[in-house]
């Protein structure tokens, strides 16, 4: 049996005590590879630092995210103000409701001023009753703005063709309105003749801002005008107030007509689906002469109906500035 020799030491040599982390190192048994395998000793294997998804490091995250340290020349009340300067929103943020809010009034008068945006009248029910007012009057208009026109009238649903004007009958009479009037004109008080007047048109709703006159300026409603003619005839019980329900037929678009009886302006009426209420005199003896003038379309023509006992009546669509001439008499 051979005997191995001891190495031998160098004179200058220093003996070293073992650490304990040696003495570990020293007692772990050396790993072998197996053979013809690729093993690699744990400690030759360089484990990377996990990236984070900016591409940084953990160790390097750590060290962004640590806080400042404080700057011991900065007093703390200048150090609480820088904070709460941080934490105050950006000066577009800030103003960013004022900003909606300004946009929302904005649109909002925008819209109002325009007045109501045009619809498609085609698509309501009554426009048949429209097309076929329009089919027999439409050439009338062709050559002048004023003319005597059919209305197109319908009971319960049928329709019974063209009628020259507006039908009423003791059940649409309005007895109050026509003793008020009556005393005030007997008494031949203008002013008392003008306040019973009122009490005759009294359920018109106010005029909007975009119904304008013919200067521009908004549409100031005006007091009903009451002629001699009629003035003679309500004194003398000849004439009575009746009751005309004036409706958009259509589409409810803003469209506004005005009223005249006997050839003076009696009222402006916006017209709204819901309908208005409004009392004419009328004469039990002849037909009172009424007209119709277009004032505001909201798109598609202005369509007016007219409701009574007698039925509903329809216009043409009508365009700003027409007048269609029509009566009212008691069946």
């Amino acid at each position: 049996m051979a005997v191995m020799k001891e190495p031998e030491r160098h004179a200058d040599a220093v003996e070293l005590s073992p650490t304990p982390q040696m003495a570990v190192r020293e007692a772990r048994p050396e790993k072998t590879a197996p053979v013809g395998s690729s093993y690699t000793p744990l400690e030759t294997i360089e484990v990377p630092s996990p990236r984070l998804r900016s591409g940084r490091s953990s160790a390097d995250a750590v060290a962004v995210a640590a806080p400042a340290a404080a700057d011991p020349t900065i007093s703390p009340e200048v150090e609480r103000d820088r904070k709460a300067d941080d934490e105050r929103p950006a000066t577009g943020v800030r103003f960013l409701p004022a900003a909606a809010l300004l946009a929302v009034i904005f649109v909002a008068s925008y819209c109002a001023h325009r007045g109501p945006q045009p619809n498609t009248e085609e698509s309501y029910p009554n426009w048949q009753y429209v097309e076929q007012a329009n089919r027999a009057n439409d050439a009338k208009f062709k050559a002048a703005r004023v003319a005597q026109a059919g209305l197109e009238r319908v009971e319960r649903g049928q329709s019974l063709g063209e009628v020259g004007g507006i039908g009423v009958s003791s059940w649409d009479i309005d007895a109050a309105v026509t003793s008020s009037v009556r005393d005030a004109v007997q008494s031949g008080n203008a002013q008392q003749i003008q306040s019973a007047m009122k009490s005759a048109v009294q359920n018109v709703p106010a005029l909007p801002s975009y119904v304008k006159d013919e200067q521009g300026q908004p549409l100031v409603q005006a007091p009903p005008v009451l002629t001699p003619a009629i003035a003679r005839q309500i004194s003398t019980g000849e004439a009575q107030f009746c009751r005309v329900f004036l409706y958009d037929s259509c589409a409810e678009d803003g469209d506004t007509v005005q009223v005249m009886v006997d050839g003076e302006p009696y009222v402006v009426v916006p017209l709204t689906v819901a309908g208005t209420s409004i009392l004419i005199p009328v004469s039990a003896e002849a037909p009172t002469s009424i007209a119709i003038k277009g004032i505001y379309d909201g798109g598609g023509g202005i369509t007016v109906g007219a409701r009574t006992s007698e039925g509903d009546f329809f216009s043409r669509a009508m365009y700003v500035g027409e007048t269609e001439e029509l009566t009212i008499g008691m069946k």
